[in-house]
């Protein structure tokens, strides 16, 4: 019989895209509770992959599984990290409006219609790679994407973060994907039975602090 762990860990894989990454014009952090997106970013940085970061998050979370207990805006702490590993100012662009993962592309292509840009690396929480990826093709269509997140195991993330949370969150974030995309939001992303069976079972099993 499958554990919730078992069955979270399938979800998780399915999450990931595991892009073959190539250089792009720019690194596009999706902030939130997790900095360790930033040391990503950071990286992504030093082997001259993107141009420039934009890191984009405001003041979304106070009362939910998201909540930073940060007083400043997820942009403005994330830019903090990215400054304190060496990253030069001029080097980053901060957003800090966003409340949603459709804001933050939004809020972002806004910021950056005066450059030319053809190609973006979004850097993201590892459950969020499949997410942050249909968003950004869907909302700023005209842009070669990719998508990367922290190189984390699953039992390691959760060791650090919460397994009951990351399993609520994970869970949350793939039903808006479905969701959003029926609304138009994101683009479709295919679900083979194995992972829809294992959401269905996590969400019967009482994950649902996120939906």
């Amino acid at each position: 019989m499958q554990t919730d762990s078992d069955l979270a860990h399938i979800l998780w894989d399915y999450n990931h895209l595991n892009h073959d990454l190539k250089p792009a014009d720019f690194i596009f952090v999706m902030c939130s509770y997790n900095l360790d997106v930033a040391h990503r970013a950071y990286e992504l940085f030093q082997d001259n992959m993107g141009e420039f970061i934009v890191t984009s998050g405001g003041v979304a979370h106070q009362d939910d599984l998201l909540n930073t207990n940060w007083e400043e805006a997820e942009a403005i702490v994330f830019q903090n990290r990215l400054l304190d590993l060496g990253v030069p100012q001029d080097k980053i662009i901060v957003e800090d409006k966003a409340t949603n993962c459709g804001e933050n592309i939004q809020f972002t292509k806004s910021l950056l219609k005066d450059k030319s840009l053809s190609s973006g690396l979004l850097v993201q929480k590892p459950y969020m790679e499949r997410r942050a990826f249909a968003t950004a093709s869907k909302q700023w269509a005209d842009m070669s994407w990719q998508v990367t997140s922290p190189d984390i195991r699953y039992h390691d993330y959760v060791d650090n973060f919460g397994e009951e949370k990351t399993i609520n969150l994970m869970v949350g974030d793939t039903l808006r994907m479905i969701d959003y995309a029926e609304k138009g939001f994101q683009t479709y992303q295919e679900m083979p039975e194995k992972v829809e069976n294992c959401f269905k079972q996590l969400i019967n099993k009482g994950y649902n602090k996120h939906i």
